[in-house]
């Protein structure tokens, strides 16, 4: 995020507290900035992890490895887990359909080929 809205962590306090889910921000900001400050309430308001951007891959390297470790789906007691990834067999029916919007386009120096010059 590159900026965060003022009086939004109540909000964001309830978002967490009935969801649960693990939430990581990718902070865009300089440091000592308003916007970092934000971002920072924010994080704090969810629970989440807070990772400033950086110049080079440190920041998505960390980013990785904190979505890594988080559990892919979670159930509960007495309830089998309600999601696989199943979509995989959606590739070849979205490549059919892609196909169909390619058109053939005949190119200008063969169009003034046919035609006879006198």
């Amino acid at each position: 995020a590159d900026t965060v809205q003022e009086g939004g962590e109540g909000a964001l306090r309830d978002f967490r507290d009935r969801h649960r889910l693990p939430v990581h921000l990718l902070a865009v900001a300089r440091a000592d900035t308003p916007e970092l400050d934000a971002a920072e309430r924010a994080a704090s308001a969810l629970g989440a992890t807070l990772t400033p951007m950086t110049p080079d891959t440190a920041d998505i390297e960390g980013l990785v490895r904190k979505v890594a470790r988080a559990p892919v789906a979670r159930s509960l007691e007495g309830e089998h887990v309600r999601w696989a990834e199943a979509g995989w067999w959606l590739v070849p029916v979205l490549a059919a359909l892609t196909l169909t919007q390619f058109r053939r386009q005949r190119a200008p120096e063969a169009e003034g080929k046919g035609e006879g010059t006198a």
